[in-house]
């Protein structure tokens, strides 16, 4: 019969192709599952004991370690959780070289095995030398309940209890316990071991004055806060507010030694400089007594100082030169008061009473005639013709031209007060606007 496959006559037969196919089935089948049976353990000679548990911690998985001395000597071949008060069964195969060596008074107990807290049974052995034979198949391990053992489950229980407070939620982003207390504690051993040392030192000393035999430490603690908590509920408020600043000063403390250190130079500083001069010192306090002193005295007219002083630079700014202007501009009115001496017709009177200075007062006054000092001038010595701008030089004829040209008209005497305001400026005239302001 040709193969359904193959087109010529010599080909190999459907059935064939399927016999073949079948048996190759087969022996991958047996090996799969020989393979499966040796890695359980199914196909190794071994010695079967049952062990009968109280507590497997946190679980006791399959193919589990069996320890016996710190050498693995079988493994856990089945589990039977305990219910309802029963103890747990646990099925243990021993290899049966290693289980001769094992006495039959054994027992066992859940310990875990490596960093991972991977759980595994250890045995140990009887201690009263009373053991007759080694293990054999269907013997029953019963529990240890040695001090130690139950010690160590208590206090692998309490780790699981703490563990299992510290955890975390799956949602949670926030830093673990441990990890808080792994970054608190980095390369802090010294001070943390000096802080033990201190607590123990405080604790001693609490404890010394303690009543022997009445309530711990922590219990006192306890009903002392507790006591204040309700007689002064303030109090502990205030601590408890207290805690912020305090965090705050922890957290800043690189900031706050940095600011102390700068404080502490600066201060450093500045007494080396008074030292150096303590005489100078002396000398300025004692010439600022007078300021000081009429200082104080007009003390009460600051106010007002300081006011007019703020009104005239606001006005500065809004009206002689506001802000975006490049020039400052402003309307001034110059007033000459002729010179007049006094006479008695100046004295004070009221009624028939006169003032001391009309009788002393002259009843007509001359003017001074001043001689003026012959200038020395400096023999070769020419006056500059300009001294800047379009203004002439200083009181000159061609000066008074320039301002009696500005101010409209012929040089008159009071021409002689614009000199020091347009000296060295350069002035020009625009003519009047439409509404008639000059500008």
């Amino acid at each position: 019969m040709t193969a359904i496959y193959e087109q010529g006559p010599r080909g190999t037969s459907t059935r064939t192709l399927a016999v073949s196919a079948l048996v190759a089935v087969t022996v991958v089948a047996v090996i799969l599952a020989a393979t499966v049976l040796k890695a359980r353990g199914s196909l190794t000679d071994s010695v079967t004991v049952t062990a009968e548990l109280s507590d497997v911690g946190d679980g006791l998985p399959k193919s589990s370690d069996v320890k016996y001395h710190g050498v693995i000597v079988g493994s856990v071949r089945a589990v039977t959780p305990g219910i309802r008060g029963k103890r747990t069964v646990v099925r243990i195969a021993l290899e049966p070289e290693r289980a001769k060596g094992i006495p039959n008074t054994v027992t066992a107990r859940v310990v875990p095995s490596n960093l991972f807290a991977v759980s595994s049974v250890q045995l140990l052995g009887d201690t009263g030398g009373s053991a007759s034979r080694g293990l054999r198949g269907g013997d029953v391990i019963t529990e240890n309940r040695d001090n130690d053992t139950v010690q160590f489950q208590t206090a692998l229980s309490k780790i699981r209890d703490i563990v299992a407070s510290s955890a975390r939620e799956p949602g949670d982003t926030t830093v673990g316990l441990l990890a808080a207390v792994t970054t608190a504690t980095d390369r802090r051993g010294t001070d943390i071991v000096a802080a033990g040392a201190q607590l123990r030192r405080i604790t001693r000393e609490i404890n010394a004055v303690m009543t022997p035999g009445g309530p711990s430490l922590l219990d006192g603690l306890t009903e002392s806060v507790t006591a204040l908590r309700k007689s002064a509920p303030d109090l502990l408020d205030a601590l408890h507010s207290s805690v912020a600043p305090m965090q705050t000063v922890v957290a800043e403390s690189s900031q706050l030694r940095t600011l102390l250190s700068a404080g502490i130079t600066t201060t450093g500083t500045i007494d080396t400089a008074m030292r150096n001069n303590a005489a100078k010192l002396k000398q300025i306090t004692r010439e600022a007594a007078p300021i000081a002193d009429v200082v104080a005295r007009g003390g009460y007219s600051f106010t007002g100082t300081v006011v007019a002083i703020a009104e005239i630079s606001d006005k500065w700014f809004t009206e002689f030169w506001p802000e975006g202007q490049q020039n400052a501009r402003g309307k001034f009115r110059l007033q000459v008061t002729p010179h007049r001496l006094y006479t008695r017709a100046d004295c004070p009177r009221y009624g028939t009473m006169e003032g001391d200075s009309c009788q002393t007062a002259p009843t007509v006054v001359t003017a001074p005639r001043y001689s003026g000092k012959k200038s020395a001038v400096t023999k070769g010595y020419k006056p500059v013709a300009n001294m800047g701008g379009n203004v002439g030089s200083v009181g000159s004829q061609a000066e008074q031209q320039q301002l009696g040209t500005l101010v409209g008209g012929n040089p008159v005497t009071s021409t002689l007060l614009l000199g020091p305001v347009t000296r060295g400026a350069d002035i020009t005239v625009s003519p009047v606007s439409e509404g008639g302001t000059p500008r």
